[in-house]
């Protein structure tokens, strides 16, 4: 954080990036356990009930077996019993947060303690490391003696804890997930010393029995011992099974320099299984003889300071002549490394089972060798790691068990695994496209791309290094380049041959280079040119203009820069006018009228330039324009009463017409006594028809421009007879007056008429009328007197 004072990130511990935050409890990191009732809830105040029952009433205990219920009182009155976690059946698992203590007393005993008093462990299955059973030398859940012994998992001691005085207390916890089964365990008090052998002075003392106890002192337990007695006990059972012996020390609390020997045989001379003096506790590590007898030596040192003494526990071995064997060695490779990780080997963990009394470990980079893991013994029948191996990679490592019983060693297991190396790409390809974007410099583009399998057994890379060289260069001048990508563009040269390189990288280090072979380059073509066209714009302005306009057209070209254009009166392209430039397909050009011409076109691209001709541009000056046919005149008519329209058009009017004439006449040969003559610049020539016979028209069309007017072209529409409406219907025709004042002299006349027979296909849609003085009907012609009219009445003033 800029300007920051790192309290953004830092954890409750104060550490940067930590990710600890504070529990419910207020515990920095915690995991709400120091607050929490039994159903994980800071603060809820539940608790288990003496039947492991989160907030129960604790009437739900099965019979017969003291679970875990707070602190549990046993003895009393009675020498031995049972404990056990369960909340219920012997498959069913304990409960989490489990927090309880089973007091063994035998105090009521007083004022003759017992002889001896033990527990022993009679099964097992807890979170390792997290779930506990831990035995304590008496004491009370507050205030705990010395601990005898603490064990978690699935594999335990076969040996008695004894206690040095009338108590013994059992704790076991639990955290908050992945429960187990749980433990039991059985406790025994015994009143008669009849099992323990105590140091009495004298002679060597031979023992028989298969198990059993041997003491310094003699009378109460906590006595001091004496140290002017010393002892020597043969332990030599007389069963013929017994192959070793298997003890340890309950307990061991003797002076410095007052030691206890004990010899792998049955003399002195034999070798020294162990030799220990002081005030060491309890040692209950179980010590194995190789022999089926061990002669225990306790030699107090005169008018030293003495102690509580020592108590040595041994039971037999029995052998079986068959030779012991493992089986199922699992090894379980773990590949979710990151790619980054500095060694990136591969942890493993590893598990196996054998028959033996024992087992020995190795993990090598041979078989048998042991330069990774090992030798490690073990008791158990089977053994899960904690801790892993791991393998480099690329690397085989073996896993090599046998095991030990009094038999003899068993034969070795064998098992490999090999590390996955980096793993390969699979495929490589490449090619070179030109674009418009690299016409300036003539460079491609050169497109790579790899692929990179999806393999389960191999880390893939974090990164990969690529590089190009050009033909002749060897590899050792690379310049490598990294990227995260699967696929790359870069700038080549084109015309160029190439080579690329790529190799991927992770933790586990380089994979193998592959490469491209060879990728060639294509150079950049010269400029070529599919077509290219010239048309007339505009000709001259007027007669004797100097200038037309034309347009000249091209393909547009890949690669082209700029093209160059001019005017040249030969063909070679030779005395071309001034250049000028542009980058698009067509330019329109101002050329000479009446002189040939040439249009020359460069183009350019970084390769050089080409050069392209037109055919000659020849434009003429304006002159008379060309006649057209009659067959490209079209006329038409469509009739209206009493006439026709009638319309004709040219297609398109010939180079050079400026202007044309026109006019209607009723003979050929340039007649205008139908309608005057007209000019226009359109092609389409339009007139109005009033005829009551049929007759014919003639069309008189002339094409005109400042050099004048071609000859007249002719031609003609004819005209049907239109059949006049009077003679086809009878009208009748009524005139009122109206009245006038005295004193004037005009009256007012009202004139109406209908049609009152005829076909109703000839009535009339306009009528003729006029006023005269006398009896005889008004002449029916275009005089000023005559009227029209389309309705049926007329008025006027007479």
């Amino acid at each position: 954080v800029c300007d920051g004072n790192n309290s953004t990130c830092r954890g409750c511990d104060g550490i940067l990036h930590s990710g600890l935050v504070w529990d419910g409890c207020g515990v920095c990191g915690g995991d709400n356990s120091t607050c929490g009732g039994c159903d994980g809830v800071p603060y809820s105040g539940l608790k288990f009930d003496r039947c492991a029952v989160c907030n129960g009433t604790g009437d739900s205990c099965p019979p017969g077996v003291h679970l875990c219920s707070g602190v549990t009182v046993l003895g009393n009155t009675t020498l031995s019993g049972t404990i056990n976690d369960h909340t219920g059946p012997q498959d069913s698992v304990y409960q989490p947060y489990a927090k309880c203590w089973w007091i063994i007393d035998a105090s009521f005993l007083n004022p003759s303690p017992p002889a001896k008093m033990e527990l022993r462990i009679t099964s097992l299955d807890t979170e390792y490391n997290y779930d506990w059973v831990t035995i304590y030398d008496g004491g009370s859940p507050r205030f705990p003696g010395t601990q005898l012994g603490r064990i978690s998992g699935n594999s335990f001691p076969n040996i008695p804890y004894l206690a040095t005085g009338t108590r013994i207390l059992v704790q076991f916890t639990s955290d908050h997930r992945l429960e187990g089964v749980g433990f039991s365990a059985t406790w025994q008090v015994y009143t008669s010393p009849t099992d323990v052998s105590y140091c009495n002075g004298g002679s060597l003392t031979k023992i028989t029995a298969e198990k059993g106890t041997l003491s310094d002192h003699k009378g109460p337990w906590g006595t001091p011992y004496l140290d002017t007695l010393s002892c020597s006990w043969l332990i030599q059972p007389e069963s013929n099974r017994t192959a070793k012996i298997v003890f340890n020390f309950p307990w061991f609390y003797v002076s410095n320099f007052d030691y206890v020997t004990v010899y792998n045989g049955n003399n002195t001379a034999a070798p020294i299984l162990s030799r220990r003096t002081g005030p060491l506790g309890s040692i209950l590590t179980p010590i194995t003889s190789t022999s089926s007898s061990v002669l225990v030596v306790w030699a107090p040192n005169n008018n030293a300071a003495v102690s509580n003494g020592f108590q040595f526990s041994w039971h037999s071995l029995f052998c079986s002549t068959l030779l012991p064997t493992v089986s199922t060695i699992t090894l379980s490779p773990s590949l979710s490394i990151s790619a980054s990780q500095p060694n990136c080997s591969v942890p493993v963990d590893m598990s196996f089972t054998h028959n033996g009394e024992a087992a020995v470990i190795c993990v090598g980079t041979s078989s048998g060798a042991c330069d990774l893991v090992g030798p490690y013994n073990t008791t158990s029948p089977s053994l899960s790691m904690g801790g892993r191996f791991f393998v480099a990679p690329s690397t085989t490592a073996y896993v090599s068990v046998y095991s030990v019983s009094c038999a003899g060693q068993g034969p070795s297991s064998v098992k490999s695994y090999t590390a996955p190396g980096m793993g390969e790409l699979t495929a490589l390809g490449a090619y070179v496209t030109l674009t418009n974007t690299q016409q300036n410099n003539c460079k491609g583009r050169l497109n790579l791309f790899w692929v990179w399998p999806a393999e389960t057994d191999v880390i893939p890379p974090n990164y990969f290094s690529y590089c190009l060289l050009t033909q002749g260069q060897t590899i050792s001048s690379c310049s490598w380049k990294n990227t995260t990508n699967t696929a790359i563009q870069t700038e080549v040269n084109t015309g160029a041959t190439y080579t690329a390189y790529v190799r991927g990288w992770n933790c586990r280090g380089s994979s193998p280079i592959i490469n491209s072979g060879s990728i060639f380059s294509p150079p950049v073509p010269l400029p070529t040119l599919s077509s290219m066209s010239t048309s007339l714009l505009t000709g001259p302005s007027s007669c004797g203009a100097p200038t037309g306009t034309v347009k000249a057209s091209w393909n547009v070209l890949n690669f082209v820069t700029t093209y160059e254009y001019c005017l040249s009166p030969n063909a070679n392209g030779t005395d071309c006018s001034a250049p000028a430039y542009t980058t698009v397909g067509s330019v329109d050009v101002v050329v000479p009228v009446g002189v040939p011409t040439y249009f020359q076109l460069k183009a350019f691209n970084c390769r050089g330039s080409a050069t392209f001709m037109s055919s000659v541009i020849f434009i003429e000056d304006i002159s008379l324009p060309a006649t057209p046919s009659s067959s490209a005149v079209s006329i038409s008519s469509s009739p209206i009463p009493c006439g026709a329209t009638v319309s004709a058009t040219l297609p398109s009017l010939p180079i050079a017409t400026q202007y044309t004439m026109y006019c209607w006449g009723y003979a050929p040969g340039g007649s205008c006594d139908r309608t005057s003559a007209v000019n226009t610049t359109t092609s389409q020539y339009v007139t109005t028809i009033q005829q009551n016979d049929a007759t014919t028209i003639y069309l008189n069309v002339w094409l005109g421009s400042c050099a004048g007017l071609n000859p007249v072209h002719q031609t003609y529409s004819h005209i049907p007879n239109v059949q006049s409406s009077a003679s086809a219907n009878a009208v009748s025709l009524s005139v009122t007056q109206d009245a006038a004042p005295c004193n004037s002299v005009y009256a007012t006349l009202h004139a109406s008429w209908s049609v009152t027979s005829g076909p109703a296909s000839a009535s009339p849609t306009k009528w003729y009328y006029c006023y005269s003085m006398n009896a005889t009907a008004c002449p029916f012609s275009n005089s000023t007197s005559l009227g029209w009219t389309s309705t049926l009445a007329s008025t006027t003033t007479a």
